[in-house]
This record gives structure tokens, sequence and C-alpha cells, in this order.
């Protein structure tokens, strides 16, 4: 079924941190949506956005067999018009060009007053340039995504997780962004 593995694990204990089942929540970038998945047993209603459609047409029919009623977006995130109370995502922003980085969080502003991005830290790669990274994608430079959140949202928490604590070769990087002014 749909594990949840170390890191993943830590990322909920931060998506739980910042929700209520009252929200209509959007993973976009959601590949299989492990995490929502995890989440939606538990009783949150999580939408799941990919440009892929075999990671969303894989995943469809495992929620639906655990009665769980998300929908299922094969769409580019940039020409998603729906508004939610929360978006998230983990390991997309680093895969994105600093003009994309600032494209995607402009428009998860527009969706929603509240974004969770989880990456990896990917702070030593020169600015415009990119290395291959998890699964063979191109990775780029992640020092100024704070900075492009705070132009977009009114508060930020930045947090770190240790690779020591999550078992892996990389620290990850959590931003959290509200906008506080309209709800």
């Amino acid at each position: 079924m749909l594990e949840l593995n170390n890191v993943s694990k830590h990322f909920v204990v931060f998506i739980e941190r910042y929700i209520s089942k009252d929200y209509n929540i959007l993973e976009f970038g959601s590949s299989t949506g492990h995490m929502s998945f995890y989440l939606c047993k538990k009783g949150y209603h999580i939408d799941l956005l990919d440009i892929r459609k075999n990671p969303i047409e894989e995943v469809k029919p495992i929620f639906q067999k655990s009665n769980i009623n998300s929908k299922f977006y094969v769409e580019d995130f940039l020409d998603h018009k729906i508004k939610y109370d929360f978006l998230f995502n983990s390991g997309l922003i680093q895969c994105l060009n600093y003009d994309l980085q600032e494209k995607f969080i402009c428009h998860a502003a527009e969706l929603s007053n509240r974004l969770l991005l989880f990456f990896p830290e990917r702070e030593n790669i020169i600015e415009g340039n990119s290395r291959i990274g998890v699964a063979g994608c191109k990775e780029y430079c992640t020092k100024n995504i704070s900075i492009l959140c705070k132009k977009y949202f009114d508060t930020i928490e930045n947090n770190k997780i240790d690779k020591a604590v999550t078992l892996s070769d990389t620290n990850f990087i959590v931003i959290y962004g509200q906008k506080i002014s309209g709800d």
C-alpha cells in the first residue's frame, strides 16, 4: 500500500501542525500522494494534483478502495484555479529554476492563504546552475525560497530537519507561509 518512510513521517508531523479537519487541502506535485493517503485516513480532506498521469492513475483505486473521497487532477499546477484553505508540497520546488520557483509560490498565494513546502537543502548549488538529484531530476539552489515566500505571505516560519533525524543523506527545509490579511 502507500507506506510512509522515515522522512515522510517527519513531514506529516509538520503538516498536522498547520491543518484542520475542516480545511480543503491540496497536495500539488503529489506523485502517488502517500502522505495525503495517510492524512485522509485520519479524517483530513486532501485533493491531489500532479502533472504526470501515471502516479495519479496508480493511486486513484487505492484511495477509492479505502473510501477516501479525494479529487485527482492531472495538470500543471500553474494552470490550476481552485482555491483551498491549505496547500503543501514535498520535493518539487528544488526541481524548478529561480523564475519557476517564484511563479509557483506566487500562484500558491493566489490559491490559498497557507502554504507548506518541504525540500532537500540545496543551498550549495551555485545560483543559475543545477545538479542531478533525487530520481535523476535536475535540482536548483534553494537558498532564496524563504525570501520568495516573504514576497507573497505575511508570516513565514523556517525549520530544518537534520539528516540524522530522518536517517537520510541530506537536511530538509520546511517553510510555512501564511497571509494574515483575508482568509
